[in-house]
C-alpha cells in the first residue's frame, strides 16, 4: 500500500475550475489508493463493517498515522545546507530556514541580520560590505538655443564635496526577494535615482550647459553578486555550525549545551568575515590584534579590519587626541571611554558586525596597545 501525504492545502479539481479545500475536509476524504475510489470517513467505518474491501480500522489508522497533524521541519543545519547549494531554492525561503534557526537557537545577531536581508535595510543601519559598491553618474544637459548633451557622464569632482561620498558609492537597502524579482527581468544596466542633484551641479559639469537630470548607473552583476554572497554566507555559518553542533536547530535538542558566545562567533566570522579571534569560552578567551604604540595608521587598520565603521574610528581619532595619555590601562579618559561605551551598544544591538564579548576585547586590547599599556 502506497503511503499517503496529506498537505496543508487540497486542490480538489472539477469539470469546469479549481476549488482550494482545508486540510480539514481533505481528513475526510482520504484517496482510497488501493480501489482507485473515493469514499467519505462515515463510508469507510459502514464498508469496514460490512467487510467490504473498504478500509479496515487497522488500515485505516496506519494510512491516518502516515500523515499527522503536523510534521514541521525540524530546520537542522544540513537542510539549510541543501537548500543554499540548490539553485533552484530562492534566497526568501532559505532566510525564513535560517531565521527558524535562529530563533530556536536564541541567537540575536543571526536574527537580526536574517531580518534585514529578508525585509531589507532600514536607514540609518550600516550595510555589509557585500551591498556597497560604486556607480557611475550620469546626466542630461541643455544649453542655449535648443542645444543638448544626453547620457554625459558626471565626473564626481563637479559634485560639491559635501555630498560627494554620498553619491560615489550605492548602498543596496533592498530585500533579496526584491533583488531576486530585478533580476528576472534581465537587466543589463539599472538606475540610481539622485534626487535633487541635478540642481546642485548646475553648471558646473560643463560651461553654458545647464543640468536638468541626474542619476547613477551600475551594472546587474553587482545585484547577482550581492546574492551569491548571502547564499554562501549562509553555506559557511551552516557548515560551521553543524561542524560544532550537529543537531542544532532540531526540535528537542538541549540548547543549554550550546554555547551562546561560540555561536555568535561562528555567525560573526561567517557571515561578517572579522578578523578578531575568539578562543575557547568568554571567560577564557583572547584576541590577537596588530598596534603598535602611538600608531595611528596601525590603529585606524585594527579597527577597520574588525568592522569599525570609517566614521567611528575618526571619532575615537578625536577622543584620543582631546583626552591625552591614561596612566593606566584600566581607565581611559572620559571621550575614549564615552566613544567605548557606544560601540558596545553598537554590538549589542548588532549594528558592529563583531559578538559583544569579542568587541569589549578588541577595544581594550586595541587601545592598550596603542597606548604602549601592555
Amino acid at each position: 500500500m502506497r503511503a499517503l501525504h496529506r498537505p496543508s492545502i487540497v486542490r480538489w479539481k472539477g469539470s469546469a475550475s479549481t476549488y482550494v479545500l482545508p486540510a480539514a475536509f481533505y481528513e475526510n476524504h482520504l484517496e482510497h489508493v488501493d480501489s482507485g475510489t473515493s469514499m467519505g470517513a462515515s463510508s469507510r467505518r459502514d464498508h469496514a463493517a460490512a467487510g467490504s474491501p473498504g478500509l479496515s480500522a487497522p488500515a485505516l489508522n496506519r494510512r491516518r498515522a502516515a500523515a499527522p497533524d503536523r510534521a514541521p521541519a525540524p530546520e537542522r543545519c544540513e537542510e539549510i545546507q541543501s537548500a543554499a547549494v540548490e539553485g533552484k531554492t530562492d534566497l526568501g525561503t532559505i532566510l525564513r530556514k535560517c531565521k527558524v534557526l535562529a530563533a530556536r537557537l536564541g541567537n540575536q545577531p543571526l536574527e537580526q541580520w536574517v531580518l534585514w536581508e529578508s525585509n531589507g535595510y532600514p536607514a540609518g543601519i550600516e550595510v555589509p560590505d557585500y551591498r556597497s559598491w560604486p556607480f557611475e553618474l550620469k546626466g542630461h544637459f541643455s544649453g542655449a538655443f535648443g542645444s543638448a548633451l544626453n547620457y554625459a557622464p558626471i565626473p564626481s569632482v563637479c559634485v560639491p564635496e559635501k555630498y560627494r561620498k554620498s553619491w560615489e558609492t550605492f548602498e543596496c537597502r533592498d530585500s533579496v526577494v526584491r533583488l531576486e524579482e530585478t533580476l528576472k527581468s534581465d537587466p543589463i544596466m539599472l538606475k540610481v535615482t539622485t534626487g535633487n542633484l541635478s540642481v546642485l551641479l548646475g553648471q558646473k559639469v560643463d560651461q553654458g550647459m545647464n543640468c536638468i537630470q541626474a542619476w547613477g548607473e551600475f551594472g546587474s552583476g553587482q545585484l547577482v553578486e550581492a546574492l551569491n554572497v548571502v547564499r554562501n554566507r549562509i553555506l559557511d555559518f551552516s557548515l560551521a555550525m553543524w561542524k560544532e553542533y550537529p543537531q542544532a536547530g532540531e526540535l528537542g535538542q538541549q540548547t543549554e549545551k550550546i554555547n551562546p558566545s561560540h555561536i555568535t562567533q561562528i555567525f560573526q566570522t561567517s557571515v561578517y568575515g572579522g578578523s578578531a579571534t575568539l578562543m575557547g569560552h568568554t571567560e577564557n578567551s583572547s584576541v590577537s590584534v596588530n598596534v603598535l604604540s602611538n600608531d595611528r595608521a596601525s590603529l585606524e587598520r585594527a579597527l577597520l579590519e574588525n568592522g569599525v565603521s570609517d566614521r567611528d574610528v575618526r571619532e575615537l581619532i578625536s577622543a584620543v587626541s582631546q583626552d591625552g595619555h591614561p596612566t593606566n590601562s584600566e581607565k581611559f579618559g572620559p571621550k575614549v571611554s564615552s566613544w567605548m561605551g557606544k560601540m558596545m551598544q553598537k554590538a549589542a544591538e548588532g549594528s558592529w558586525k563583531i559578538g559583544l564579548e569579542v568587541g569589549g576585547k578588541v577595544l581594550s586590547e586595541v587601545l592598550t596597545k596603542y597606548y604602549g599599556l601592555s
